[in-house]
């Protein structure tokens, strides 16, 4: 979990169509595109691994005009512009930001290291260390320390059936004030016109005194994409609304037509057959000629991040070219950079080459003299003896590769790491390529156990002061 204070993975969904012209500044072809995804960097936003120019782009903030300067990390986006040639590098023209959720939060299941699940306004939103985490409140500086009523607003993945996959949580106010707004999206479900209440998740919705949008009937019903708002908030458990508007054409999924080209990256929230699934609420298709990369059809599974790539069909499902699977961070690490190769994009902690690349997530928490941290970061703003935390992953080569990369206050010379153990020798353990020395610990790890440790580095050797099995 990183957390942001005080302060102002990925989901992407491309619709591209190729055209002839000339890259700017590089003579290269360009690729007009729609991107939905989540912003992992910024120089200037990088959303799925591309990094998008924004000179001459316009910002729209749930609806109201606004400037790069409002976009912060974890948010999901929707962006418009182009890609060059080179897949790398790209043009937005206007990006745009919209949350899933700003409500009360009724119950906190999240433990010390930032993972859980919240409920809010009715919906479970699960957190993981990938999500993103700011406060507005001085009291409240990490995810685990949010109590019942506080307002939080939420982006993430969700099949608008309740469940919401947090890429980022920013924490708004202690609690709901007169005249504040809150709002919550979803699929409409048990639709009483009596009583005029239906349900998102698990949260009752009474429509009674509400604006209705976009409904072909007049009213709201069942299997219908929409977004509620209320002033009023949650009177007896039952969240009154003061406008209930469709979004979209009301279905849950890419608003796309048939034959067009679509790069989806998301969770998947259900396995309707053996070759059909939903993912971040749009139904995939596999046939024979579907590729697989790191995985096959049979590893596809809820809550497994995917990436596919395909073409939407004459119902708006999307038949799958590629599908695959999204590397975990399973790995933490804590340590003082001792080297940087910005050639090779890469960094040196704990006596390991970590590779950072597109997809890795930038973040600088490094608070100088009170200064704000660096918000264009990048590899080329680290030196050597910078604090940094880490989520890594092994990739096919064996080289390990950063989902994540942040620079902290180096306050202490305490170093952490976390992962699977690769050998034991006597009193030593190999972790991530790295040797610990357990000497003295009350811990008897074997290969494949994840064990955490903390420490000294130094010679090229963490001399654990504790360890803990966690499986």
């Amino acid at each position: 979990m990183t957390t942001f204070k005080h302060r102002t993975l990925v989901l992407a969904v491309v619709s591209a169509l190729t055209i002839s012209a000339c890259g700017s500044g590089s003579g290269s072809g360009t690729a007009a595109s729609k991107v939905t995804g989540v912003i992992t960097g910024f120089g200037s936003v990088f959303v799925n691994g591309v990094e998008y120019e924004t000179t001459s782009s316009s910002v729209s903030m749930e609806g109201t005009s606004g400037s790069e300067s409002d976009l912060k990390l974890g948010m999901v986006v929707t962006l418009d512009g182009s890609v060059n040639a080179d897949g790398k590098t790209g043009k937005a023209t206007h990006i745009d930001y919209a949350d899933e959720l700003e409500g009360i939060v009724s119950a906190v299941n999240i433990a010390a290291d930032g993972t859980g699940t919240l409920t809010v306004m009715g919906q479970t939103v699960k957190v993981d260390a990938a999500t993103k985490f700011e406060s507005k409140v001085s009291t409240i500086t990490s995810i685990d320390m949010l109590v019942a009523n506080n307002i939080v607003e939420v982006s993430g993945y969700s099949a608008g059936d309740g469940t919401i996959y947090a890429t980022r949580v920013e924490l708004k106010k202690s609690a709901m004030a007169s005249g504040d707004e809150i709002e919550v999206k979803g699929v409409v479900a048990a639709v009483d016109t009596t009583a005029h209440t239906f349900m998102i998740g698990s949260q009752m919705v009474d429509y009674s005194g509400a604006q209705l949008e976009g409904f072909a009937s007049g009213a709201p019903t069942n299997d219908t994409f929409v977004e509620v708002k209320s002033t009023a908030g949650i009177v007896n458990s039952i969240l009154i609304a003061n406008k209930v508007e469709v979004e979209g054409d009301g279905k849950k999924g890419i608003d796309g037509k048939s034959g067009e080209k679509v790069e989806l990256e998301g969770v998947v929230n259900s396995i309707v057959s053996a070759t059909e699934f939903v993912l971040n609420g749009q139904h995939v298709l596999l046939d024979n000629g579907t590729e697989f990369e790191h995985g096959s059809a049979a590893d596809i599974a809820v809550d497994v991040k995917l990436e596919v790539k395909g073409k939407l069909d004459a119902d708006g499902k999307l038949l799958a070219d590629e599908v695959k699977f999204r590397s975990e961070g399973n790995i933490e690490m804590r340590g003082l950079v001792s080297a940087i190769d910005t050639t090779a994009s890469t960094i040196t902690v704990l006596g390991v080459q970590v590779k950072i690349n597109n997809l890795t997530q930038m973040g600088d928490e490094r608070d100088e003299n009170g200064a704000m941290p660096v918000r264009y970061f990048s590899i080329n703003d680290l030196a050597a003896g910078d604090l940094v935390k880490l989520h890594v992953y092994v990739d096919t080569a064996n080289a390990l590769v950063a989902t994540q990369m942040e620079r902290d206050d180096a306050t202490t010379s305490e170093v952490k790491l976390e992962g699977p153990v690769s050998s034991v020798n006597g009193t030593q353990v190999v972790i991530a390529g790295v040797t610990v020395e357990l000497t003295g610990l009350a811990v008897t790890p074997a290969v494949g156990d994840k064990l955490e440790v903390r420490g000294s580095y130094a010679n090229n050797l963490l001399t654990a002061t504790s360890a803990t099995i966690d499986n």
